[in-house]
């Protein structure tokens, strides 16, 4: 829900006088935008004032489609502050944005400075120079103003403007040059204040229009919750008559990555890298196999496993030049061990980025298998790998902004489950990655029990009753929700084949009695 409001011209850090204001003629001026001099400023500030943003060449606006078709100007345009208010990060709460409508002066302009080289005693005048602005373009900024405001039948005041919606009124401008360059003299309608000095940059501009601030209130409604089976907790009043709980070793950081991993899993894995096992992961969708762990996590453990690989094999190669003896040979097969240690570790993704040639995968240097890997220093890999801040282009990858943003929308990442206050503190880092990495083992996991659920089907149900059937085998279907759990579990104990289906309503197993 979005609401915005019109607040007015906004602030001004300076206006004239209320004597002098009630000397001035009240007339309409007709002006329009669109100059290559012309510019829109915009200032985001929270309910107090303070200012959080700012924009000085704002380009999302809409002109009116009358435009003059001989000079390409127009007189009114229109804007979209909840879409500034986005391209910036801000999507919710209620904030200010104020909108200047300038036009540059004297060949100056944001990023084109002068700066103040002499202040008067009064503070009235002041002397600007520039140092990225040359001679000849303040010479031609100067004339070109004088035959501006000729033909004006008002007086046409213009601004200093210093940045963060700091405007100063000047009255009068004069040039001058010596042998050391060009300069202007500025008479301002107030002394200057003391906020500013010599030394100080600014750019010099007139208003075309008045200023536009509005208030925007982005209310965003709260997620409903959706209710899910909750898995029990542990049992810890299970008897244990002759088993005595111990504890795992100790791991470091390090030794994760360098111990050799012994488990069902691993086997399964292995088994799963046999040709006859196929479950045919789209690796180009991270939804596909992650779904708890960090996406941009897994990209940035592969690189440092590619750098670790990288090493071990420049090291094996300053060994080989070596000429004889037992304790390079030693070396040597030290360190392939290690690579080996490495590449038969690999999980399913990092199998996959390590030895497929895709666009999606590590890029390769050769086209024909086994491939090669190019450096973790090549421009091909870092325009693969890209940031979390570098958006992916035709000519740029950047896997880790597409798993940045997988990240972020992610609502199952586990790491998620974890306190803020707890994130917020630096030092629980350690505690962050390993709740990272047990992710990462649920994500191997829960990509064969996610196939499962692809491949196994009513029909596979059927299938399975009917060749029971034909047997003449005795069996029965436990319908999900039409047995307490005692039965569940009873039925398990008898059971010598079942089935398991997930995402249908003919949840249940068929066993054999």
């Amino acid at each position: 829900i979005v609401n915005i409001s019109y607040l007015g011209s906004g602030t001004e850090s300076q206006n004239y006088s209320q004597k002098d204001d009630s000397l001035i003629t009240n007339s309409f001026i007709y002006t329009q935008f669109g100059d290559p001099n012309d510019s829109i400023e915009f200032f985001i500030s929270d309910l107090n004032g303070s200012l959080l943003d700012k924009v000085y060449n704002a380009s999302e606006y809409t002109p009116s489609p009358s435009i003059n078709p001989s000079t390409g100007l127009f007189s009114s345009l229109t804007l979209d502050p909840q879409k500034d208010l986005a391209s910036r990060g801000y999507t919710r709460g209620s904030l200010n944005i104020q909108y200047n409508f300038l036009r540059n002066l004297f060949n100056s302009s944001y990023g084109r400075f002068f700066w103040i080289k002499e202040v008067s005693t009064s503070r009235t005048e002041i002397k600007l120079a520039s140092q990225n602005i040359s001679n000849t373009d303040i010479l031609n900024g100067f004339n070109q103003y004088q035959a501006y405001i000729a033909r004006l039948n008002y007086f046409n005041d213009f601004y200093l403007n210093f940045g963060n919606n700091q405007h100063i009124i000047a009255v009068n401008v004069a040039y001058t040059e010596d042998t050391d360059g060009a300069y202007l003299l500025i008479k301002l309608y107030e002394p200057l204040p003391s906020d500013f000095d010599v030394k100080d940059q600014l750019w010099i501009v007139e208003k075309i229009a008045e200023s536009s601030a509005y208030n925007i209130d982005i209310q965003v409604e709260a997620i409903s919750v959706i209710e899910q089976n909750v898995l029990r907790g542990p049992n810890f009043n299970v008897n244990l008559n002759q088993q005595v709980g111990q504890t795992t070793p100790y791991y470091s950081y390090n030794g994760l990555f360098t111990t050799t991993v012994s488990s069902s899993f691993q086997k399964m894995l292995s088994y799963y890298q046999d040709k006859a096992v196929d479950i045919n992961i789209d690796y180009s969708d991270f939804s596909n196999f992650i779904h708890f762990s960090s996406a941009t996590s897994r990209v940035e453990n592969f690189a440092a496993k590619v750098g670790q690989i990288e090493t071990y094999n420049k090291q094996i190669s300053a060994s080989l030049a070596i000429v004889g003896g037992a304790a390079v040979s030693s070396s040597v097969l030290t360190l392939q061990n290690y690579i080996t240690d490495i590449t038969t570790n690999f999980d399913t993704y990092e199998y996959y980025l390590y030895y497929a040639s895709s666009s999606y995968a590590w890029p390769k240097s050769t086209s024909t298998q086994p491939y090669s890997l190019y450096s973790v220093t090549s421009s091909q890999a870092i325009n693969w790998l890209g940031s979390t801040s570098i958006v992916p282009t035709p000519t740029t990858h950047s896997i880790l902004f597409s798993a940045s943003y997988y990240d972020t929308t992610n609502k199952d990442l586990l790491v998620n489950t974890i306190p803020q206050y707890i994130l917020d503190d630096g030092n629980n880092q350690p505690y962050i990655t390993f709740v990272n990495m047990i992710a990462q083992h649920f994500d191997n996991v829960w990509i064969y029990y996610k196939d499962v659920t692809n491949q196994v089907t009513q029909s596979s149900l059927d299938s399975l009753i009917t060749q029971l059937n034909l047997k003449k085998l005795s069996y029965k279907v436990l319908k999900y929700g039409g047995y307490n759990e005692d039965e569940m579990i009873s039925a398990a104990k008898k059971c010598k084949f079942g089935i398991f289906l997930t995402g249908t309503e003919s949840q249940g197993i068929a066993y054999m009695e």
